[in-house]
């Protein structure tokens, strides 16, 4: 699949939409003098952040798919998604449970050594979030339904395409498919009807298919002028209709979506710009790193005092310094981390011989 910058954007605007969520929360928990009627238009504005783990799931639920059809393999579907996912959450997760207990960060302090463990393992195998257990790192919880839905994805995959390894075709084959199919749909209802925000997931896998399907070339001038308002209107729908209404939001995050994975409007250019493809290209070490950046720098602006003796300027400097050190360990994150280590963890893993004795098939791609 070929890049697609507007998509890339969407992911920076997401990232910041959750970002700007959290140091308004974290004004409000931290003391600071600062106080916004969540019926105003400034509340009303940031509260729209929470969106922004909606947009993450469409995103997702698009290339969810593309990458299950560009691997051509679950098996390295599954393998890809392990090692891009893994290595950037593991390293904010060993700092919290390591230094968590000695400067009384919440989830892991004051907990016996049976307790810390049981908590440590469930976060390294991200169950909150899908499962109502206690979670260390706040913004995980997405994980964990992403990585339920990964799971769903490669489930399915294994169904419905031949070319995979799965129950085959013999008579013992066929039963072990007639209890899996009405066993994964009991499993991604379960999912569904216990998290529906994973439903987004599900609209970014339906755009991928309705692209698909769609020519470029049809109408393509009438999508210049057609549509250059519809992403921008459907995204403020999307934040409107939310609360009232999951069916109406769903339409309107898909409206949008579509309007970015075809690159049509000025909401799809905008998101082309490049501050927000730098933010694209570390809005997952963004996502994972910022609520750790926030909370020695809460307590350091939020004490008594403050830091400096003027609380507009103290609240500022807070402000400055949140968002700068938020984007400077992200961005050290995805150099390191994301693109260093993960590329060379992956270069050598294909090159293993045992990767050649994974039972991979090619996917057979739909006229």
């Amino acid at each position: 699949m070929a890049h697609n910058p507007s998509i890339h954007g969407l992911r920076g605007v997401a990232a910041a939409m959750v970002v700007v969520l959290h140091l308004h929360g974290a004004l409000l928990s931290g003391g600071f003098p600062v106080r916004i009627e969540p019926d105003g238009l400034a509340g009303r504005v940031l509260s729209a952040g929470h969106r922004g783990v909606d947009l993450f799931f469409l995103i997702s639920g698009y290339l969810i798919v593309a990458s299950l059809v560009r691997h051509r393999s679950v098996p390295r579907f599954l393998y890809h998604r392990a090692v891009r996912i893994y290595p950037a959450f593991l390293v904010p997760h060993l700092l919290v449970f390591a230094v968590g207990p000695w400067v009384g960060y919440r989830a892991v302090s004051g907990l016996d050594g049976w307790t810390w463990l049981g908590r440590f393992v469930s976060n390294l195998l991200m169950l909150p979030g899908f499962f109502d257990l206690p979670i260390a790192n706040i913004v995980a919880w997405t994980l964990s339904l992403e990585l339920a839905f990964y799971l769903l994805a490669a489930w399915a995959a294994v169904l419905v395409r031949p070319g995979e390894p799965g129950p085959g075709n013999s008579l013992a084959g066929r039963v072990v498919r007639a209890v899996m199919v009405p066993a994964w749909f009991l499993a991604a209802g379960t999912a569904l009807s216990w998290h529906p925000r994973m439903w987004f997931f599900v609209a970014g896998a339906a755009a991928y298919e309705l692209e698909r399907r769609w020519t470029r070339d049809v109408h393509k001038a009438a999508d210049a002028d057609a549509h250059r308002w519809t992403g921008i209107l459907a995204l403020v729908g999307l934040c409107v209709v939310f609360d009232r209404s999951l069916a109406a939001a769903l339409a309107c995050g898909l409206v949008a979506f579509l309007t970015v994975v075809r690159q049509r409007g000025l909401f799809a250019r905008f998101l082309r710009v490049r501050p927000l493809q730098y933010l694209g290209d570390i809005s997952y070490s963004l996502y994972l790193w910022h609520a750790v950046v926030l909370f020695p720098l809460k307590r350091l602006f939020g004490r008594p005092g403050g830091l400096v003796a003027s609380e507009t300027l103290n609240v500022g400097l807070f402000l400055f310094t949140a968002m700068a050190g938020s984007i400077v360990v992200a961005h050290l994150s995805y150099q390191w981390v994301e693109q260093w280590f993960t590329n060379r963890f992956l270069r050598r893993g294909e090159s293993r011989e045992w990767r050649a004795y994974l039972p991979v098939r090619r996917f057979q791609r739909a006229a």
